[in-house]
């Protein structure tokens, strides 16, 4: 009989144009409101420990944005060294840590850049390099190869062949 792991939640944050994550742990999100006689946008705060708590584990953050460093760091997600290395050696053993009594968290944190750093902006790339070198890896390693390596691009295709 088949057996399948468990299933993750996957929350992808792209914060490109909202304003930086907090030191509090709060991220941003667009709010547009409609009234009869007005409609308005705003930024309105979200703390990580709510979205923490609504996910629940097992879970995938994504975090693209500027400051994404800031949000991964937070306790509320962080888990000890410890905790780290002992859920890693469970991974080796066993499909996931759900089935561990011990383990307290089974996420994983991936942030586009740490807690001091702006995303960068090129032309040639698209703004989300981040998220496009997660779900495109091969095109967006092309992309760098070809525009900052000066590779010829028939050299690139003859080697993938």
């Amino acid at each position: 009989m088949l057996q399948i792991c468990q299933v993750r939640v996957l929350f992808h944050y792209n914060g490109h144009g909202v304003p930086k994550p907090t030191a509090n742990g709060e991220i941003w999100l667009f709010n547009k409101v409609f009234t009869c006689l007005t409609s308005y946008t705003q930024y309105i705060p979200l703390p990580i420990s709510n979205l923490d708590s609504w996910i629940k584990t097992p879970s995938i953050y994504v975090f693209d944005c500027s400051a994404a460093g800031m949000v991964v760091c937070l306790p509320s997600l962080a888990l000890s060294a410890a905790e780290m290395v002992v859920n890693a050696f469970i991974e080796l053993l066993d499909c996931g840590t759900s089935n561990y009594p011990g383990s307290s968290r089974d996420c994983i944190l991936l942030a586009a850049c740490e807690a001091h750093e702006t995303l960068p902006q090129s032309a040639e790339f698209p703004a989300y390099v981040f998220t496009s070198c997660l779900t495109t890896p091969i095109k967006m390693t092309l992309r760098w190869c070809i525009l900052w390596l000066s590779v010829p691009v028939f050299w690139i295709l003859w080697r993938l062949n």
